[in-house]
């Protein structure tokens, strides 16, 4: 559910957080494609250059249809819906 809130609330360091604490229930799931990749994309995010770092602060890595709190999507979502609604 952390994960979850940090990408409607667009909440960088929670989505770390969130990202790090799932890492060991990845593997105890024997979803080990999840847990492996999973700590190559938390490594990267966490060594990132500081100039993409701010903007991710700002809240720029989840999509927003609509202004406001606790909208947030996912990107792959936000490609999905447009392109069921005919947007795309």
């Amino acid at each position: 559910m952390k994960y979850v809130r940090a990408e409607r609330e667009a909440d960088w360091p929670l989505h770390l957080a969130a990202v790090n604490e799932m890492m060991p229930l990845f593997f105890a799931a024997s979803h080990f494609n999840y847990g492996r990749y999973g700590l190559y994309y938390y490594r990267d995010m966490i060594a990132m250059p500081e100039e993409v770092r701010q903007h991710f602060m700002n809240g720029e890595h989840t999509m927003h249809h609509n202004p406001g709190v606790f909208n947030g999507m996912w990107s792959y979502m936000a490609i999905e819906r447009a392109h069921t609604c005919g947007m795309a």
